[in-house]
């Protein structure tokens, strides 16, 4: 029996990182190991961003999905891609200029469709509740968004008119759009970028919308980015490069977005 082993034997027998019943997870010298078994995606995700410091967000459809995986000692780079394979993802780096490459965020979008082209139309997805916006009358749009059972905001708007599902997540740093939509909008791809999706690192295309709606607030030339390989329901992130002009405040699982003078 090697060392590693009867740690995680140890582990197991006095239940201190191990997950009750499900598993076990190690996180040291900057190596994860893990042993997974029929546990829930969300906590499974939870218990390793305890240990490693990573934040994870897991979209609502995958809430009930669950994630049997085992292996040891893989760098956090190698890691997260083995254990997320069968889903569509985004990876966040700390870009500090002195800092090294560190993971900092992972969002977990959607499953993976497997043998459809990332520009190929998706298949039409049964719709899904819609949080109800309430708007509220004021001399500057103001508009309030309920958290959903998953924990994140997700609204209807529009994109340069065309009706779009937003998925809010402020730590984007611009609007992320999937291909597919991408590509019916007739949006046009500027530069490439290298960013992380579920295949590895792929390129993406910077773009800028000439209008982003969401109830009654407006904004024009929005920055954003088209992700060929991003597959999430017809649904694009919306970053910082919207919300950014927008005063936020979250309170009771509330999220208010109030537009300033300065940007209506």
């Amino acid at each position: 029996m090697n060392v590693r082993m009867l740690v995680r034997m140890l582990l197991l027998f006095f239940g201190l990182p191990a997950l009750a019943g499900s598993g076990w997870v190690d996180y040291r010298s900057g190596s994860l190991s893990v042993g997974l078994e029929a546990l829930e995606l969300p906590l499974a995700l939870e218990k390793i961003g305890q240990q490693t410091g990573i934040a994870f967000s897991v979209n609502s459809s995958l809430a009930a999905e669950k994630i049997s995986n085992r292996f040891d000692g893989l760098d956090l780079e190698t890691a997260i891609p083995r254990l997320l394979k069968p889903y569509d993802y985004m990876i966040f780096y700390d870009e500090a200029p002195t800092a090294e490459k560190r993971i900092i965020r992972v969002v977990v979008l959607d499953k993976q469709q497997p043998g459809r082209s990332p520009f190929e139309p998706p298949p039409i997805p049964k719709p899904e509740p819609i949080p109800e916006v309430t708007v509220i009358e004021q001399p500057q749009p103001q508009l309030v968004l309920p958290r959903d059972g998953s924990g994140h905001y997700v609204a209807s708007g529009k994109i340069n008119g065309h009706p779009v599902r937003f998925l809010l997540d402020t730590g984007a740093t611009v609007v992320a759009i999937p291909g597919d939509l991408a590509r019916q909008m007739n949006l046009i791809p500027g530069d490439a970028h290298i960013v992380e999706t579920a295949n590895g690192r792929s390129t993406g295309y910077t773009t800028t919308l000439q209008r982003v709606e969401l109830g009654d607030l407006v904004l024009e030339q929005v920055a954003a980015v088209i992700l060929p390989n991003m597959t999430n329901n017809r649904r694009a992130l919306l970053g910082m490069s919207f919300l950014g002009a927008f005063d936020m405040v979250q309170q009771n699982n509330r999220l208010t977005l109030k537009q300033r003078a300065d940007h209506r």
